[in-house]
């Protein structure tokens, strides 16, 4: 969450340097598919190129219809950041 909220913020260097300590493998298991889901739409937002925010909405996509929360539509991943 912190990455989110310098990210909104408008502070890169906080947000990199918790970015550079956060590891998805390093998170409790049962929370490990909504955090998954958190750090594709924060990644979505962060990436430039084309064809990987395509691999990440897909990921996403395919994610949010197993945990099966209306929230994580697709809208919901590319307009969280505006």
């Amino acid at each position: 969450m912190c990455m989110f909220y310098y990210r909104i913020t408008n502070d890169p260097i906080n947000e990199l340097k918790f970015k550079e300590l956060f590891s998805i493998n390093n998170c409790t298991v049962g929370y490990g598919f909504f955090i998954q889901t958190l750090y594709f739409i924060y990644m979505f937002e962060i990436t430039k190129d084309n064809l990987k925010k395509s691999e990440i909405k897909k990921e996403y996509n395919e994610l949010s219809k197993k945990l099966n929360y209306p929230i994580f539509s697709e809208s919901f991943l590319t307009d969280y950041f505006k």
